[in-house]
């Protein structure tokens, strides 16, 4: 059987740790969402699951996220070469993962236009009795300008990997680069505009590549390397709808029922005052200017009674102006067509090879020179509020030496089952469950989340 070209009796083994392992993953790997839409998410750049694709996304806020202070969670898991037989890393072999599964897990906070968080992505694989497990997180923040028409963010990407054979250790890998990105989307607009670059992470396992380091019968790489990555992305909405709202700071609630308190203490002092005869003051003045001890006995009780009560009275009525915000939001049109491009840029890697060809011990050329990718995504509701579809293709940057390029086609589905009602004072969450897949060439995945519908 041809392999890359060369037949397996002419592929040449890894002799000497001259080599570097490359990281870089050719299918989408990522929360629900993005994976629907096939990875065109630069410039949607929403939620922690965007925090990948573009560090904007800390401080890109929904319409439903009308509070100061708001938060988003995230939660995916997906089986990427799901099937026997599959080519996961697009070297022509086939079947070469015994098995996968990839985990999301975020966190993003937002104050006002001040967005943080963290996402981390978990790849498991098992290939050729090796497991190898692939970490990647993004840590971060970003900052909304002119009413959130321009968001700037900043992150650091820190990789990480760890191999080994059964119980047995055989190597471990840590770095981290600077990621930065930005967000256009004009108020009112239909449209965003999105880029990211992504620098290499870098780390050097052995000194002396002329040397043959070994770990659990395996040759060293002499360097890992995730290569740098720049994102161009482009995203359009058609209906009803437009696809840019902005975030409008709430009104300062607490203030206003603390005003409307000492605008009540100062009538009852007036009044007692004209009871008694005297000239009306200031309120800063007539508040403890009455002289009836009764009333002013009195008025003690009141105001004790009054101060144990504020802090509830403040609760309550933030919750109904946050109630009435977010039906504002919920009731905006839902009859929309969002579209979304992406360009995907990654960088060469020197003397390369791919953790397929490291664990078979090849060298089997991969990233020689600039990859890229090309993304495409569409998003509707065809049935309002109960379900949401999601389509797209992309072309996957081509790594390996030697391969032809590969067109993966996707597919997502948001189900809104049921509301709960109970843990938020605010409004209620609805529940939903995501269904995706992702099919292409010799290469099968599905993945499944539960959520929050809006």
């Amino acid at each position: 059987m041809a392999l890359l070209g060369t037949s397996p009796a002419q592929a040449q083994s890894l002799s000497r740790n001259d080599f570097t392992l490359d990281l870089s993953t050719g299918p989408v790997l990522g929360g629900s969402r993005v994976l629907g839409m096939a990875g065109a998410y630069t410039a949607i750049a929403t939620g922690i699951d965007g925090a990948p694709f573009n560090a904007a996304s800390y401080a890109s806020r929904e319409p439903y996220e009308t509070a100061r202070v708001t938060y988003g969670l995230s939660f995916a898991v997906s089986f990427p070469g799901a099937f026997a037989g599959d080519d996961f890393f697009n070297n022509g072999r086939g079947g070469d993962l015994d098995t996968a599964l990839s985990l999301n897990l975020g966190l993003r906070l937002q104050f006002a236009n001040l967005g943080l968080g963290a996402l981390g992505q978990f790849t498991f694989l098992s290939l050729g009795g090796v497991d190898i497990t692939v970490r990647t997180a993004h840590v971060g923040g970003a900052y909304s300008l002119l009413d959130g028409a321009l968001i700037i963010g900043a992150a650091v990407r820190i990789a990480g990997m760890s191999v080994s054979d059964g119980e047995v250790g055989i190597f471990d890998f840590s770095g981290l680069g600077p990621e930065v990105g930005v967000l256009v989307r004009p108020d009112r607009a239909r449209w965003r505009f999105g880029a990211a670059i992504r620098s290499q992470v870098d780390s050097v396992l052995v000194d002396d590549p002329s040397g043959t380091n070994t770990a659990g019968g395996l040759v060293l790489p002499r360097r890992v390397v995730l290569p740098w990555e720049a994102q161009f992305g482009f995203a359009f909405q058609v209906g009803e709808r437009v696809l840019n709202t902005r975030w409008q700071r709430p009104k300062d609630v607490a203030g206003q029922v603390q005003r409307r308190l000492a605008r009540r203490r100062c009538d009852r002092a007036l009044s007692q005052l004209a009871r008694e005869g005297q000239s009306p003051l200031p309120c800063n003045e007539a508040i403890s200017a009455p002289r009836d001890p009764r009333w002013l006995q009195e008025e003690r009780a009141r105001r004790a009674a009054e101060d144990e009560a504020l802090d509830d009275a403040i609760d309550a009525a933030e919750a109904e102006y946050e109630r009435a915000r977010f039906a504002i939001a919920e009731s905006l049109p839902r009859r929309r067509y969002l579209f979304s491009a992406d360009l995907l840029l990654v960088g060469a890697v020197a003397d390369g090879v791919g953790l397929d060809a490291f664990v078979d011990q090849q060298r089997r050329p991969r990233g020689e020179s600039v990859s890229v990718g090309v993304r495409v995504g569409a998003e509707l509701e065809p049935w309002a509020n109960r379900l949401k579809v999601r389509v797209g293709s992309y072309l996957e940057p081509l790594r390996n030496t030697g391969r032809t390029p590969r067109v993966h086609g996707t597919l997502g589905a948001d189900l809104r089952l049921f509301r709960i009602d109970w843990f938020s004072a605010t409004n209620p969450w609805d529940i939903r469950v995501t269904g995706t897949i992702d099919v292409a060439r010799d290469y099968f995945d599905w993945g499944v989340s539960v959520g929050l519908w809006h």
